[in-house]
């Protein structure tokens, strides 16, 4: 079954074409053709050789046809094959020149394939030209690497690009200092969500690491302006407010506590204090200040 690593980002282009030309047109410096029709077309590559395969995804690039009689005929002026490859696989790479001789003869016009690789080492792979067993031939695969698809860490970026912005967030979420490009791409994915798409913000937390979410939290929470800018209709946005609203329950609930020892008399160690103050679990809190009531200790309290 598919990753979601593996997955994501075709979604994203399937939902957003557009999302792809740019890659071409800004990482790879390539000329897309002049075209009035985009359409996501069929990725079976079987109805030419005998020999069978299929790709992720195929974009269709048409515009009207001249030399045809019939108005608002268009003709294909290029093919994309869209792949997305996570680890090496020999057997898909010296397939990719089958899918493009495949397309290419179908539509009769130029065919780029172009694989995304989210992993470095992986695209480096990719990037190999594949023997083509004739002389002075050789077929370059087009690669989307995370050098080419850029760190998108503003929101007003995300804002322009949403897709764009949740792609780099998948691609960079584990790099160094990447917390911002992750906060950018649940930005725009909660903008997504607004407008009916998919629902990315799952897709992108469940790849984040417990280490990174906490830290995201972390940020949020010290900035409520920040976190309603953000997330304030969202899932995330839902979720950190829930956390917040519990850890101010948390605290309350602690400061209550500690007047019950204080007007009690009960003697409490600086490390007993810092325990309650930091202690953010409700139902402990609860059963330590019913405890608090008619115990003898702070000790007995908190055993």
């Amino acid at each position: 079954m598919p990753s979601l690593l593996h997955e994501i980002p075709l979604l994203l282009i399937e939902d957003e074409p557009s999302l792809l030309l740019h890659l071409l047109s800004h990482s790879l410096k390539l000329e897309i053709p002049a075209f009035t029709k985009l359409t996501v077309g069929p990725a079976d590559h079987n109805e030419v050789l005998v020999i069978g395969g299929q790709s992720d995804r195929v974009l269709i690039l048409s515009r009207p046809d001249p030399t045809e009689e019939e108005p608002g005929r268009t003709k294909p002026v290029l093919g994309i094959i869209n792949e997305s490859q996570l680890d090496p696989d020999e057997e898909k790479w010296l397939s990719w020149p089958h899918y493009h001789s495949s397309l290419r003869r179908k539509l009769g016009c130029t065919v780029w394939l172009v694989v995304i690789c989210p992993r470095a080492a992986t695209a480096k792979w990719a990037a190999r030209p594949v023997p083509m067993y004739q002389p002075e031939s050789r077929f370059v695969p087009l690669v989307l690497g995370p050098a080419e698809i850029p760190r998108v860490s503003s929101l007003e970026e995300a804002r322009l690009r949403p897709a764009l912005a949740v792609l780099s967030a998948v691609v960079h979420s584990g790099e160094p200092d990447s917390i911002e490009v992750t906060r950018a791409g649940l930005y725009a994915a909660d903008l997504i969500a607004e407008r009916g798409g998919r629902k990315y913000d799952d897709l992108i937390l469940d790849l984040l690491d417990d280490a990174s979410i906490q830290l995201l939290e972390k940020m949020l929470m010290q900035n409520e302006d920040r976190l309603f800018e953000s997330f304030g209709h969202g899932y995330l946005g839902t979720k950190l407010k829930a956390k917040s609203e519990a850890k101010g329950r948390a605290e309350g609930q602690a400061k209550a506590l500690l007047m019950i020892l204080s007007e009690r008399a009960l003697p409490i160690s600086e490390e007993q204090r810092q325990r309650i103050q930091s202690c953010q679990d409700i139902p402990t809190l609860d059963i330590w200040f019913k405890r608090s009531l008619r115990a003898t200790s702070v000790d007995e309290i908190l055993a």
